[in-house]
């Protein structure tokens, strides 16, 4: 009997955040992981998003399907895999399998998952996105002189400020059903029930965006923590004298400026908790 796959993708997150010692707090996640299969041993082949997608897709290295960098860009060298180039779902496709995709593509910019023969649900970073910030929009991000820098902001000489990190008050202005990734997941369970009932055994993918940046999450989540008990990364007293120019630059001009407090509330909310915060936290891994 063919068994039924539910791929649930998170975005820009540390894979050792599923892990069962990690003191992260993803009671959800961590359930999914625990009744389905772990992937420890499987790396990322870029740093960067799509060309990662497409390994994902194609099991192939960037330099063999031919993503490098954002698809959805003026500046992508390509926006779409090698010719030629196959994706999982054909095979599954071809084996019978019925196809369901919800969430984030952002694999080409010239196909979309029906192309790859999906069903699309609620789709993201399909084809005729835009991801790039024109020379218009950079100067209205451009910041005023002198104005204060925010909590969990960045203040980027010449290039204006980027919220990194917050948290807002969670209440009834900021529903979660207002957020994108809602609206994906509810079509995948909206559609899960109809996949259950066929026959022929089923491929459902929901990516998610988050926990993407900018990282700004309901307040509760952050009250889970007690951030007192949250260690300051090892190296953050590091002046990084020892080290290259362009290091001691980045740390004076950015990471300085954040406070111990918004290091500590950053910890979680990035997912880069340290080695040195895993067993301080028993009651909150329990929660």
């Amino acid at each position: 009997m063919q068994p039924n796959i539910l791929i649930f993708m998170t975005d820009q997150e540390r894979g050792d955040v599923v892990a069962p010692d990690h003191p992260c707090i993803t009671p959800n996640a961590m359930r999914l992981a625990n009744e389905g299969i772990r992937f420890t041993q499987t790396y990322c082949p870029s740093p960067h998003c799509c060309p990662s997608r497409a390994t994902f897709m194609t099991g192939l290295y960037p330099s063999r399907h031919g993503v490098y960098n954002n698809v959805c860009n003026p500046a992508a060298i390509h926006d779409t895999v090698f010719e030629g180039v196959a994706m999982f779902s054909e095979p599954l496709r071809d084996a019978g399998y019925n196809l369901a995709y919800a969430g984030k593509w952002h694999v080409s910019n010239t196909e979309n998952p029906a192309d790859r023969g999906w069903q699309e649900l609620e789709v993201r970073a399909r084809t005729g996105s835009y991801m790039h910030i024109g020379i218009e929009q950079w100067k209205r991000k451009k910041l005023d002189e002198g104005a204060e820098r925010q909590h969990g902001q960045v203040l980027r000489p010449g290039w204006g400020a980027i919220q990194l990190f917050n948290s807002y008050p969670t209440d009834t202005e900021h529903p979660y059903e207002s957020h994108d990734d809602y609206t994906v997941v509810k079509s995948a369970l909206d559609a899960l029930p109809g996949l259950a009932a066929q026959e022929q055994p089923w491929c459902l993918y929901v990516g998610v965006t988050g926990p993407h940046d900018d990282f700004v999450v309901p307040q509760h989540y952050v009250d889970m923590y007690d951030l007192a008990e949250i260690p300051l990364p090892a190296n953050y007293a590091d002046t990084l004298h020892d080290k290259p120019q362009v290091y001691r630059r980045m740390r004076e001009m950015y990471w300085s400026q954040f406070s111990e407090e918004e290091v500590r509330l950053s910890a979680p909310l990035l997912g880069v908790l340290h080695d040195g915060g895993r067993d301080v936290w028993p009651a909150a891994r329990q929660a």
